[in-house]
């Protein structure tokens, strides 16, 4: 049995994971407000309109 996962697995879970959200928030923005997954759809949106408040006021 493993006892420690191997890095390469946890790198490629987290690109994976960055790449996912980033098609999220792609297809959100681009296509009338849909989120393409129903649990990162709602962060992607929360996301998003954290960085438009940051960028819009500063």
């Amino acid at each position: 049995m493993i006892t420690k996962l191997p890095k390469w697995i946890l790198w490629g879970g987290a690109v994976l994971a960055f790449s996912a959200g980033c098609v999220n928030t792609t297809a959100l923005m681009g296509f009338a407000n849909l989120s393409v997954s129903h649990v990162t759809g709602n962060v992607s949106l929360f996301a998003a309109a954290i960085a438009y408040r940051l960028l819009r006021f500063s």
